[in-house]
């Protein structure tokens, strides 16, 4: 059960867009409105969210990198297409997402190796 671990998390941001998309919660929320519109948190967000999804999957499901680079890259395309599904085409800035979510994988999986190999040399 722990190796779907990483599936189970990028799957629940997905659903996270999803409720975001169609139930509009900051409609109700001037202060998550606000959260939704800024770019640096929105940022931040990618990052700690597929950043902690790599380090899941190498923890949990391979310690393969490019295993962990796959699935976020996967993972993180499908929250990108459940947000702009129909509404219209998937371009620029969902790119960009991309780009900080494999970014923040990547440095999930420098920051992985270092722990590692400093598991190895304290042995």
């Amino acid at each position: 059960m722990k190796s779907l671990l990483p599936v189970v998390w990028g799957l629940g941001v997905s659903l996270g867009a999803l409720w975001i998309r169609f139930c509009r919660p900051q409609e109700d929320s001037p202060l998550f409105q606000r959260m939704i519109d800024s770019e640096p948190v929105h940022v931040v967000a990618h990052s700690l969210i597929y950043g902690s999804l790599a380090l899941l999957s190498l923890r949990f499901f391979s310690p393969k990198p490019g295993i962990a680079l796959l699935l976020v890259f996967c993972l993180g395309l499908l929250q990108e297409l459940s947000q702009v599904l129909g509404i219209r085409p998937f371009a620029g800035p969902e790119l960009f997402d991309l780009f900080v979510d494999l970014t923040a994988a990547g440095v999930g999986v420098v920051l992985w190796g270092l722990l590692v190999r400093g598991r190895a040399l304290a042995c």
